[in-house]
């Protein structure tokens, strides 16, 4: 990880078995950088996943665009799935046809569910 980097996904990572647990890096000589918030494991059949079904960008009523909001869910927030959600009165058909086309960009089946959606 680079100074100034948001974030870095650790490969092949897991926890033993259920319980409590947190992530602590430490430098080359065994001094603690930083930890994580502690994490809860249960040992159970499923699955649960995090999201935001209800993202808006400033195409619409929000703020940043709509590919700056899904590139933030996959990338920097790990989010597992998410919705942009704009309001249907400032939707036109070629801002429909672009968040299609953004979603349909930034999915990844089995890692990040892209959904286009209005309200």
């Amino acid at each position: 990880m680079s100074p100034g980097d948001f974030a870095t996904e650790i490969d092949g990572l897991t926890a033993n078995g259920p319980g409590v647990v947190s992530i602590c890096l430490v430098d080359a000589k065994g001094d603690v950088v930083t930890f994580s918030n502690r994490m809860s494991v249960r040992d159970s059949e499923l699955v649960q996943y995090s999201g935001d079904l209800h993202g808006q960008s400033e195409e619409t009523i929000g703020t940043g665009t709509a590919e700056q909001y899904l590139a933030f869910a996959r990338d920097r927030a790990f989010l597992d799935a998410c919705a942009h959600q704009g309001n249907d009165f400032r939707i036109t058909d070629a801002f429909w046809n672009r968040v299609n086309s953004l979603t349909a960009r930034f999915d990844q089946p089995g890692r990040f569910v892209a959904l286009p959606g209005y309200e």
